[in-house]
Formats: structure tokens, sequence, C-alpha cells
């Protein structure tokens, strides 16, 4: 029922290809990158976004929307700065939770098989530093900058303090300790720093009759939050375990890439000169592959997670170039059937597309002896030959265009 009913809402959607040919109509020439790119970073924000919206509200005639959103309107305590304590609040508690979990989790599941004693010995150097620098620097720091620029730095700074935690894994010995320490007081500097400027914000914020009131809410919230916290923060580290190949950096390059760099890209070159130049580029990736896996540890990781956010960002560039070609290369009252036609092809490639890469990808693992292109070698081989293809497609006789 499922599959059907997916197969029934891609069958009668037609709106793809109309959207497609609105943004060309919408967007001036020179935006006309950043109108194609958007659809296809909408689309993903909304795959994101939808399901939750969705479960949210499901069956509940606005009603819970509307107390939430008049909760929020209609009190003073319940402003944005003890919103922002509650959030950071449940963040420390989970970050504290997990912290544990996951440095006594075997190695084989992403941790650092600590022992409880070395993770008290990495708790107990970590209090130490935070210590020093609420007594210390804390105070300097917030009267230069105050309490909420403060916040706000610590709050950016604590992304790739957390996003680094992984990498730290892949380490052992000396540099795990020494590593690992460190992170750990940063992260908790930065965690402390954010708590006291939000309360010191929270404080301002409301006459100084209501301040027992709002702290007294707060703390409240607080506590419900560290309630919470430990169990969402275990389940979070369950789940991530029984996840260890799954890639999502390559999401969030594609996503940057979308948003930022390709519209100056398309400005300099135009559409059709990046695609080509993506497609060339991409060829070399492919071959690196099978040699990628000869790699280990940290290096794996690493090269992986740069190569395949490189693959996706090349590819991406192509199929946003070759739309914008499509568009430019039919009249104003074709378009919509030209994109119709394009995303119906799709649709057959992406429907043909697994069973050929996974029939390919089994024949390629059993000749792994064969004296030309070995194992994943063939593979990759075929994917840069039609890569190639697809590059002397834009060139004449195939390049069809009226302004590129």
């Amino acid at each position: 029922m499922a599959i059907t009913t997916r197969f029934l809402l891609g069958f009668v959607n037609g709106l793809v290809g109309p959207i497609k040919a609105y943004a060309c109509e919408l967007f001036r020439e020179e935006h006309q990158a950043i109108g194609l790119s958007s659809i296809s970073t909408s689309w993903g924000i909304g795959l994101i976004i939808g399901p939750a919206l969705g479960g949210f509200l499901a069956q509940d005639n606005g009603k819970r929307l509307q107390i939430i959103i008049s909760l929020f309107k209609n009190c003073r305590l319940m402003g944005l700065p003890l919103l922002s304590i509650v959030f950071f609040a449940l963040h420390d508690t989970a970050y504290s939770e997990i912290f544990s979990l996951w440095a006594v989790s075997p190695r084989s599941l992403g941790g650092l098989s600590y022992s409880t004693g070395d993770v008290g010995t990495v708790l107990s150097i970590t209090g130490i530093g935070l210590l020093l620098f609420q007594t210390s620097f804390y105070p300097i720091m917030e009267k230069i900058f105050g309490p909420i620029v403060v916040a706000r730095i610590c709050g950016v700074l604590s992304i790739p303090i957390l996003a680094s935690y992984p990498y730290i894994a892949l380490l052992s010995g000396f540099m795990l300790a020494f590593t690992l320490n460190v992170a750990s007081i940063v992260k908790n500097v930065l965690s402390i720093s954010i708590i006291t400027g939000t309360f010191m914000l929270q404080n301002s914020a409301v006459d100084q009759h209501q301040r027992g009131a709002a702290n007294g809410i707060s703390m409240t919230l607080q506590s419900v939050c560290k309630a919470i916290g430990p169990a969402c923060g275990g389940a979070l580290l369950s789940w991530s375990q029984k996840r260890l190949n799954a890639a999502i950096l390559p999401g969030i390059g594609l996503l940057l890439l979308q948003t930022s760099f390709y519209p100056i890209m398309e400005k300099i070159f135009g559409p059709i000169v990046v695609a080509r130049i993506c497609g060339v580029l991409s060829i070399p990736i492919l071959a690196s592959y099978p040699y990628i896996a000869l790699l280990s540890g940290f290096m794996l990781a690493f090269t992986l997670n740069v190569a395949s956010i490189v693959k996706n960002v090349l590819s991406i560039s192509i199929i946003t170039g070759t739309f914008m070609l499509q568009n430019s290369a039919v009249d104003q009252h074709q378009r919509g059937a030209a994109n119709g036609i394009s995303m119906t092809l799709q649709s057959v490639c992406k429907a043909i597309g697994p069973a050929c890469g996974g029939a390919l990808l089994s024949w390629s693992q059993k000749r792994l002896n064969a004296a030309i292109l070995p194992g994943a070698h063939m593979i990759f081989f075929i994917l840069n030959v039609i890569e190639g293809i697809g590059i002397l497609m834009t060139f004449k006789p195939f390049l069809m265009t009226n302004h590129y």
C-alpha cells in the first residue's frame, strides 16, 4: 500500500516541471541560478520540516498551536531569554549524558572504550578549567562584549567543537587524552558562558518586581529539561550507534553550495561552463574511490567525507546548469512541456539506475583478480564513461541554446 501510494503521488504530480519553468520566468537572467537551486534546497528542507509538522499537528484542529502562541504572546515572562535558557539547558543536560555514554562505548560503535575512571578524570580536569574560567576570564569578557554577545559567540563556537567529537574517537594514546580534555574544557566553558549570559539577559528583560517569578519559571523549565535531557541523550546515542554507515555531511555540503557558492560560480562562468568543468572534475574523484578503500582510521573517514561532498557538489552543479540550459534552449511557451518531459525521463533513469548500479557492483565484485580494472575499479570506470558522454552532450551538435 505504501509503495503504491508513493507511486501514485509521483505519477500524478505535475508540479516539478512547471515550477522549474516558472523559476526561470520569475527570476531575472542573472538570478536564475539561485532561483533553480532554491527549488532543490526547498525540497530538501520540506522533507525535514514536513513530517515533523504533520506529526505535531495531526488531528489537532489548531488548538495546541493556538495555546502555545497565546502563551508566549501574552506573558512577558515567557520571552526569548527564557526560551534560550530552556533550550540551552536541554542541550547541556543531553550533552552531559551523551558524553559519558559515548566515552565508555566500544570503539566498534564509535566510542572511546574508556573506563569509568578515565571518564571521571576527564570530568575532573574539565571542572578545574570551569572554575578558573568563571572566576577570572568570564567577568572580563562580559564587561568587554556584554552577556548576549558572549552567549552568541560561545554558541557559534560550540558547533565545530561538537562536530569534531566523532573524529577525536579516531585518535589513540596521548593525542586522544590531550585532545579530548581540551575539547571537553572548551565545550563546557562555552556552555557555562551561554547559560550565565542568558541568565543575565533574562533578569534585565523584566522589571525588578518580576524577577523572582521569572527566575522561578526559568528554574522550573530547566528542571523539566534536566529530567528529560538524559533520556533524550541516551536515546539519541543509541540511535546514532545503529547508523554508523549513514552519511549526513554530503547533505550539508550540498546545502551550503546551493545557497551560496553556486550562484557566484554561475555568474562568473555561466551554467554550461560550470556543468562542463564539474563533469571533468568528477572523473578523477570517481576514479579515486577504489584507492580510498585502502585507507583506514581517521584518514579514511576524512578523505571519504571530503570526496563525497565534492562529488555531490559537482553533480548538483551539473544538474542545475543543465536545467538552466534547457530552459534557455526553448521558447517561453514551451518551457512547461520541456520541463515535464525532462522530469519524466529523469524519473525513468532514477527508477532503473539503482537496479543497474546494484547489478554492476555485484558483477565487479566477482572479478577482483581481473587483469584490467579489477573489482571496484570497473564500476567507477563505467560511471566515468557515462559522465564523459554527458560532458560531450554539452557541445555541438548536441548543444541547443539561444543564450549560451
